[in-house]
């Protein structure tokens, strides 16, 4: 499987900074609703959940791992429990694709200190530090802060398509089962997919999923990018035009279809970027492809045939004319041909109907990337959750522009190539700060100095960051909690709560789910009570126990240690139903009658409890 293929790191830029005076909490852990489950105050909790147990595997670029968030809070252990260098070594452990040099001790990671890529990236660093980064006495803390953490470091320029075997998540699964404990990985990154090899890494990845593995990953910064769409059965012709976001000297696009359909290339000038002119066209019949290169203006056009793939590649006649800024049109013309367009995510496509009329897929076409976009992954898009660094309370505030809780511009839209609803879930993932490498340059990956932290003698960073990159460790670490209260919790399972306990984002009209949010914003603890099996349906029940209160039940009589006389007490059975109303009377709350059983119960607008009787 191809993990990584002109890497496209699913941070977008950074778009706010501000100086190291400030000091505010981050805001994430009250969008998700965390904070009752890592300190075990949620209503039916009998225990904290921070991720003992669990390994928490990332696969990503840019690791400082000397970082104090990568310590228990104390600062005293170590959570960096292994480290592959699969960057710049001859070491491949005897796989076709190197995995690099493997670090199992705590000697050897910190000797290492960092990933050889240590310069020009610290991505690993920020997005670790949202998954599982203990804080170290700041409010910077990640959402999974006692996981242990295995790490493997990948090599941006390696094409990982060569083979299916994936040995940098397998290798993160297999120490996992090497010690028994559940696992989910975080890949923070993604890129485009060629459809002739999409299904077979897609089967090798679902080989390596199941019980305690779980895959999340960053759906892609592609929102304003869309790179694939199709043309519908019973439209005569459409076509998308192309626009490049860097310049490579040859492209490939994909068609798939099962039906007779015919393929126009139609290459188009400007000056200026903006007076387009149609110029040369060439039109590929299906049915009869030609075997030889045609040439289209300065560029030599091949198109081939795998089943129902139709690959066509456009390379420069001479690299010395290469042209960057032409562009093309391609148009799918056949009325009884329903044709999938798929391009990379470097060329997006676009609307030009002003030029040719049949130029109008682009508002259908769509942008998950590879993984996020298969079936069994997790694929998490970005929503805004500050309004820049300088909104720096920790309580999420008023918001006239009404942009708090939406789509981020940048997070990518499904469905996805295949059809199915992604992303699954969404998460802040706006000026969300977290760990900044201490050994690159501030901006490195566009993650931007915010404040710093004094430890062993040497200063750290914490840095503001951007993206699916630091929505999907959100996901990931939230993951990881349930996973300690369930280690067998699967993917399918994982999804599954997902839709029921997300809370919907969106308009109506989108339904639920959309392709903007999924199933919405997701919830850490309406979630860990659905992996525990307590239901969290009933919409009247507050998810917060009452503040300075205790309950105990003896015989028919339920004991109300500091409620006053006259508080309503409702009580619901765990499938949802109202059981009782009543209040409370010299301290305590009259269970006559009830039958034994587990009862939620909701204590006016102070808040709701479990009980058994």
């Amino acid at each position: 499987m191809r993990q990584v293929y002109n890497l496209i790191l699913a941070a977008a830029c950074c778009l706010m900074t501000t100086g190291t005076a400030a000091s505010p909490n981050d805001r994430t852990a009250k969008w998700v609703n965390i904070e009752q489950v890592k300190d075990g105050t949620g209503a039916g909790l009998t225990q904290a959940y921070t991720g003992k147990g669990v390994i928490l595997g990332i696969v990503d670029i840019g690791f400082d791992l000397t970082h104090p968030t990568f310590y228990a809070a104390d600062g005293k252990t170590y959570r960096i429990k292994r480290f592959v260098e699969n960057g710049k070594t001859d070491d491949t452990n005897g796989h076709v694709i190197p995995l690099g040099r493997e670090y199992r001790t705590e000697e050897e990671i910190l000797g290492v200190q960092h990933s050889a890529d240590y310069r020009t990236s610290q991505h690993a660093t920020h997005v670790l530090g949202i998954a599982a980064g203990s804080g170290y006495g700041t409010p910077y803390q990640g959402m999974a802060p006692e996981t242990e953490i295995c790490a493997v470091a990948i090599d941006r320029e390696t094409d990982y398509m060569k083979d299916f075997e994936s040995p940098e998540f397998k290798y993160i699964f297999d120490y996992a089962d090497s010690l028994g404990k559940p696992c989910v990985i975080n890949y923070s990154a993604g890129t485009g997919f060629d459809p002739v090899n999409f299904y077979k890494a897609e089967q090798a990845m679902k080989k390596m999923l199941g019980p305690g593995h779980i895959l999340v990953a960053g759906a892609g910064n592609s929102g304003g990018q869309p790179f694939y769409t199709v043309k519908k059965r019973g439209i005569e012709a459409g076509g998308v035009f192309l626009k490049y976001s860097d310049n490579k000297p040859e492209r490939k696009y994909h068609f798939i279809s099962n039906d007779p359909f015919t393929i126009k290339c139609i290459r188009v000038t400007s000056p200026n970027m903006k007076d387009y002119t149609k110029g040369d066209s060439l039109t590929f019949d299906s049915q009869n492809l030609p075997t030889a290169k045609q040439t289209i203006d300065i560029y030599q056009a091949q198109i081939t045939k795998l089943d129902s793939i139709y690959t066509l590649t456009l390379s420069f006649t001479d690299p010395e004319d290469m042209d960057i800024t032409g562009s093309f049109m391609l148009v799918a013309e056949g009325k009884d041909a329903q044709v999938k367009i798929i391009s990379d995510p470097h060329v997006f496509f676009l609307d030009n109907t002003t030029l040719d009329p049949r130029c109008n897929l682009a508002k259908e076409a769509r942008s998950i990337l590879v993984p996020a976009c298969w079936a069994d992954v997790i694929a998490v898009g970005n929503i805004i959750g500050r309004l820049g660094a300088k909104d720096s309370t920790a309580d999420i505030p008023a918001d006239t522009q009404g942009l708090l809780g939406t789509r981020d511009g940048t997070s990518s839209i499904g469905p996805a190539f295949t059809g199915i609803a992604k992303p699954d879930v969404v998460a802040p993932g706006s000026s969300v700060i977290s760990a900044g490498s201490s050994f690159s340059s501030r901006g490195a990956d566009n993650i931007i100095d915010f404040t710093e932290t004094e430890f062993n003698g040497k200063t750290y960073p914490w840095r503001v960051g951007l993206g699916t990159s630091m929505s999907s460790p959100v996901v990931a670490g939230i993951i990881a909690l349930w996973l300690e209260a369930k280690p067998t919790l699967t993917p399918q399972e994982a999804l599954e709560t997902i839709r029921l306990t997300s809370k919907p984002l969106g308009v109506d009209s989108l339904g639920h789910p959309n392709g903007e949010y999924g199933y919405g914003l997701i919830d850490a603890y309406k979630g860990l009570l659905h992996v525990l099996g307590i239901d969290t349906s009933i919409r009247s029940l507050s998810q917060h126990q009452p503040a300075g209160m205790t309950f105990r039940v003896a015989g028919d009589l339920l004991y109300a240690d500091g409620a006053e006389d006259g508080i309503p007490v409702t009580f619901y059975n765990l499938s949802g139903t109202l059981i009782r109303q009543s209040q409370v009377e010299n301290g305590t709350v009259s269970l006559s009658g009830m039958p034994k059983g587990v009862y939620a119960v909701q204590l006016g607008k102070l808040g709701s409890t479990l009980i058994r009787k």
